[in-house]
């Protein structure tokens, strides 16, 4: 009976620790799997204007509205806020990957990598400043140096198992928060360049029905492959708010994988962090089928 009571004592704490970390796991993977995902919308993302701004062009043409298609054709330039759309998605994107890689590994015991291009704060700085888009917040922008900075000294110092309470700080936790907060804030952006889309769809579809009853088999045509370019574009509208809900959840899940590492128990998996990993796994599924031809 006392050597069983001296096991027991002995592996409490190694149990309990494996227990905690099982919600830090879930969570860094369904982040990950959030920011993959991201790149699916980004390809996306760099078309969606020019997309629009073609099919404007084209209902002119096939509606005989030549001079309008032409103040189109000149309007294109526009299509640079999108640009700088993208790659400010992309620098908070690629800083979020790199923090949720270097929780799992932590969390597995397993050594930290760092994307190359993470390790230049100054230059993730600059992709996300433009004069085309609202300025980037200090709050923001002290999110990014901290993360950044966590990520290097957790790769170069060679953090390992032990070192899951300095990966889940306050601070670090503050950072991944905000840094979550601005991509949604940017994709919100995204999403209203998809609603703008599918007005000009309308316009489109509206006027060409109406101006150009002379082009009967033309106009048919483009009708048929306006349809459908709709339908793709619910679908794509459909699959943000998923993204977007996700992200929203992140915060919460996040504040529960951390509160399992400095308050141990033997609890399953934190609910919050299982209803993150849902949503996280079903944007997947809905981005591939809404981005993925």
């Amino acid at each position: 009976m006392k050597r069983n009571l001296v096991l027991v004592l002995i592996f409490a704490p190694w149990i309990c620790a494996c227990s905690n970390l099982a919600s830090v796991r879930t969570f860094a993977s369904a982040t990950s799997t959030v920011t993959n995902s991201t790149s699916l919308l980004l390809n996306d993302d760099q078309g969606t204007c020019s997309r629009r701004m073609a099919a404007e062009i084209e209902f002119y043409r096939v509606a005989k509205m030549d001079a309008a298609a032409s103040e189109a054709e000149a309007s294109q330039t526009d299509c640079s806020v999108a640009e700088a759309q993208t790659k400010r998605i992309l620098a908070y994107n690629s800083v979020l990957e790199n923090y949720a890689s270097a929780l799992s590994a932590i969390s597995q015991d397993n050594y930290v990598t760092v994307n190359g291009e993470v390790k230049d704060v100054d230059g993730i700085l600059s992709s996300l400043n433009s004069a085309k888009l609202t300025a980037v917040t200090a709050d923001q922008k002290s999110a990014v140096e901290a993360i950044v900075g966590f990520v290097g000294t957790a790769a170069l110092e060679v953090y390992r198992h032990a070192k899951i309470a300095d990966a889940l700080s306050p601070q670090n936790v503050k950072a991944a928060k905000e840094i979550s907060a601005a991509i949604r804030s940017a994709v919100h952006d995204y999403d209203a360049q998809l609603a703008q889309e599918g007005k000009a769809y309308d316009v489109a579809i509206t006027a060409v029905s109406v101006v150009a009853s002379n082009e009967r088999l033309a106009v048919q045509e483009y009708l048929l492959r306006m349809t459908d370019i709709q339908s793709s574009l619910s679908q794509r509208r459909q699959a943000v708010d998923a993204y977007n809900k996700a992200l929203a959840s992140m915060g919460t899940a996040l504040d529960a994988a951390a509160a399992d590492v400095v308050n141990p128990s033997f609890h399953e998996i934190s609910d919050s962090v299982v209803s993150y990993a849902k949503q996280a796994y079903a944007v997947q599924v809905s981005f591939r089928k809404a981005f993925i031809n």
